[in-house]
C-alpha cells in the first residue's frame, strides 16, 4: 500500500481565521486511505479542526487522492464528492463533517386518504419537535422537508384521528387517517336544536364557564360581547337590567318577541 504524505503550509502568525484559511496550502499524496486518517493527518500538520459524530457520519470511507500547493476548501470537495458526506467552515478555523441531508434536508412528497380511499385536502402535517409544517392540497398530497432521517411527521385534522410516522430511509409516505368516532359522536348544541358533530356543515364555537366567571355583568348577555366569534351583542340603553339583542354574521338576528321569547 502507498502511502505518501508532504505538507506545506504558508502561515502568518497574526493572520485571521479567513486569512489563515485562504493561505494555508497543502501538498501531500495519499492511496488507500481512510477519510478519518486523512483530516487527522489534516489536524496534525495544521490549525484546522475537524467536527463529527461518528454514529452519523461514515468516515471509513477510503479514498486516493494526490494534492499539490491546494486550499483546505479544494481538498475536501476532492476527497468527499463521491460521498454523502459535506462540510461547513466555521470560525476560528474549524470546520464540521456531517451527512449532506442533514445539510439540505430530505424532500418527503404523499398522499393523505381516509379508509375509503378518498384523498383528504387540508391535512396538517408537521415535524414533531419543530415548526416545520404544511397542509396537503385538494388532491391530498402534501410536501415538507425533514432535517433527518430519524425524523417523525405528524398528521392531524378534525375528525381523524392524529397519526405519527417515522420517516426512516422513505422518500414517499401515504397516510391513511381513521375517523375519530369519539370526536364525531359529540352532540353540540345549535340555534336550531342539537346535532352531532359529524352532521354539522357549518362552525361551531364552545363558550365554557371559565368565560363566564369574574366577570362584572348584569346578566349573561353582556358576557358574551367580544367573546364569541361574529356574534354582535347591543345593549340599546346600556341599563344593566336592558336584554340585549344579538345578530349573527349581519344576516339572521336572534332577539326576543313582545311575549319574552326567543325569536329568529
Amino acid at each position: 500500500m502507498k502511502f505518501i504524505v508532504f505538507f506545506t503550509c504558508a502561515f502568518f502568525i497574526n493572520a485571521t481565521a479567513s486569512v489563515y484559511s485562504q493561505n494555508t496550502r497543502f501538498t501531500f499524496s495519499v492511496e488507500g486511505q481512510t477519510i478519518k486518517d486523512v483530516l487527522r493527518l489534516i489536524e496534525k500538520e495544521s490549525e484546522f479542526r475537524f467536527l463529527y459524530n461518528d454514529d452519523f457520519t461514515d468516515l471509513n470511507q477510503k479514498v486516493t487522492i494526490d494534492v499539490k500547493n491546494n486550499r483546505i476548501e479544494s481538498i475536501l470537495d476532492q476527497m468527499l464528492n463521491q460521498s454523502d458526506i459535506t462540510y461547513r467552515v466555521l470560525e476560528n478555523n474549524l470546520i464540521v463533517i456531517t451527512p449532506t441531508e442533514m445539510i439540505q434536508g430530505i424532500t418527503i412528497t404523499g398522499t393523505v386518504t381516509d379508509n375509503t380511499g378518498a384523498t383528504i385536502p387540508g391535512v396538517n402535517v408537521t415535524v414533531k419537535g419543530a415548526t416545520t409544517g404544511a397542509i396537503s392540497d385538494f388532491n391530498g398530497k402534501y410536501q415538507i422537508t425533514v432535517p433527518s432521517s430519524d425524523a417523525v411527521l405528524v398528521f392531524s385534522f378534525m375528525g381523524y384521528e392524529t397519526q405519527e410516522v417515522a420517516v426512516g430511509d422513505r422518500k414517499i409516505i401515504n397516510v391513511t387517517l381513521s375517523e375519530d368516532v369519539r370526536q364525531l359522536e359529540e352532540v353540540v348544541v345549535v340555534g336550531f336544536g342539537t346535532q352531532k358533530k359529524v352532521n354539522l356543515i357549518g362552525a361551531v364555537t364552545a363558550v365554557g364557564s371559565e368565560t363566564f366567571e369574574n366577570r362584572p355583568v348584569a346578566n349573561i348577555g353582556q358576557v358574551l360581547q367580544g367573546v364569541v366569534p361574529n356574534l354582535s351583542v347591543n345593549i340599546s340603553d346600556g341599563a344593566p337590567n336592558t336584554v340585549p339583542s344579538f345578530n349573527i354574521r349581519g344576516g339572521t338576528t336572534i332577539a326576543k318577541d313582545s311575549n319574552g321569547n326567543w325569536v329568529v
